[in-house]
């Protein structure tokens, strides 16, 4: 009898402790984000995107004047092209080759420069909405807050643990 005692004691001190572990260990919190539709309810994404379609309108105005400028050479060169000889036709039509190849190389370098500015000031989003992710995370005891990003790394957004409209508003305010 002396021995089957601390079986007993063993047998329910086991089963109080999986009691206690059981009621107290809840599972963790987990939320999510949908990113591409909080970059779409941005106001700043919103005035980023209308700083560079109107940066964009600019170097494309400004390419459009040297292809008149073009134009108009062409066409006074055209006009006169019976008293032009092969060397001068040759001439020209290398120095019209050499513009139309800086007019390229000009809009690929700007295009480039733009796309670059406009992913730095998309980070720039990017980073604040990480960061409200992590404040609402340590507030609300969240473990875990996955982002979406339509790429296909989460196909399914249970309203139950979505923060997307949460995160919106303070972005925005």
């Amino acid at each position: 009898m002396k021995k089957s005692i601390p079986i007993y004691i063993l047998i329910v001190a086991s089963v109080v402790f999986c009691a206690f572990t059981f009621i107290n260990n809840k599972p963790e919190k987990i939320g999510c984000i949908d990113i591409i539709k909080i970059l779409k309810k941005s106001t700043e994404m919103a005035r980023i995107n209308k700083e560079f379609e109107a940066k964009e309108k600019e170097l494309n105005a400004n390419l459009d004047t040297v292809m008149n400028e073009i134009k108009a050479d062409i066409s006074s060169f055209e006009k006169n092209i019976q008293e032009k000889n092969d060397k001068q036709k040759a001439e020209f039509s290398r120095l019209i080759n050499n513009k139309q190849d800086q007019i390229n190389g000009y809009r690929e370098v700007n295009a480039e420069k733009l796309n670059q500015e406009k992913a730095k000031a998309t980070q720039s989003i990017l980073e604040k909405i990480n960061g409200i992710s992590e404040d609402i995370a340590i507030k609300q005891g969240y473990k875990v807050i996955l982002g979406a990003t339509g790429t296909g790394n989460i196909v399914y957004l249970d309203t139950k643990i979505d923060l997307t409209n949460e995160v919106i508003k303070r972005l925005n305010d």
